[in-house]
């Protein structure tokens, strides 16, 4: 299991109840056993389609907790994922959707479908490799036609190290002070 995934379980089960995910402008309020059981349906899902490592996936809800569960069930199924975003253009989605091979929209209907599913057993999350496809991000388009920019799973270790590792090893402490605004739209490169 990547790191990330192994993080997660962490927290998860030593802090279930502390908050994973605060959005609708601060009204709902997600804990990390809700947020693990969420993303768990969405790999679970996945899995039931038929996708596997590397499948692309492209995600097109809302800025929402939904939205950061199905990127952490196709990171748990071992898929890539694409956002995609209504604030893209019809034009721009279709050329991304093109271009990415992305013969999957994640979408509210399937958000649904989803948490229908048991959740995807631990044991069952996928064992990608540093090197396996993680996810596409399409570049503005300023020169030109938008560029995907792909990264691979050994993208998310970098992550911790450079960016999380310092402000996240106090969250081992037994109160829940940490708190971080994510004010990215989804298709950029620093929402993930």
């Amino acid at each position: 299991m990547i790191p990330f995934l192994q993080r997660l379980s962490e927290v998860s089960k030593n802090y279930p109840n502390r908050l994973a995910v605060v959005d609708h402008d601060g009204q709902r309020k997600t804990t990390y056993a809700q947020f693990n059981d969420y993303s768990s349906r969405v790999a679970s899902y996945l899995k039931t389609l038929g996708f596997h490592k590397e499948d692309l996936v492209a995600i097109k809800l809302e800025k929402s907790m939904e939205y950061v569960a199905v990127q952490m069930g196709v990171i748990k199924g071992g898929c890539a994922f694409v956002p995609i975003s209504d604030a893209m253009g019809k034009e721009r989605i279709e050329h991304v959707l093109r271009d990415s091979g992305a013969k999957f929209v994640f979408d509210n209907t399937h958000w649904e479908k989803a948490m229908e599913c048991q959740p995807l057993p631990e044991t069952d999350w996928a064992d990608s490799n540093e090197h396996d496809l993680a996810f596409i991000i399409y570049t503005s388009g300023s020169t030109g036609m938008p560029k995907g920019v792909v990264e691979e799973y050994g993208v998310y270790r970098f992550m911790a190290k450079g960016t999380a590792e310092e402000v996240l090893e106090p969250y081992n402490t037994p109160d829940d002070a940490i708190r971080f605004a994510n004010v990215a739209p989804v298709t950029f490169s620093a929402f993930t």
